[in-house]
């Protein structure tokens, strides 16, 4: 008799542990969201520099290693008319 009271679960027990995790989580949530989205509430916001592994990408795909020198800002490097 004695084991099978051990092994039934406390109801109470198990709703502080939900209460905690769902108060912890939250807050751990609400700041993860925010570090990824930079500080803006706007998760969806195009970043401005972001488009350069899709140029290279493309670039690669056509066979060449040049991309646009608008994509590169200052990472890139000029030889004769080709951007690197």
């Amino acid at each position: 008799m004695v084991a099978a009271a051990a092994t039934t679960p406390d109801r109470a027990g198990r709703r502080r542990f939900v209460t905690a995790s769902a108060l912890g989580a939250v807050p751990g949530i609400v700041v993860f969201t925010w570090l990824v989205a930079t500080g803006r509430a706007d998760l969806f916001q195009r970043e401005i520099f972001g488009n350069f592994y899709d140029a290279q990408a493309k670039a690669l795909l056509h066979g060449h290693w040049n991309v646009p020198a608008g994509q590169l800002y200052i990472e890139g490097f000029r030889i004769g008319s080709k951007t690197y």
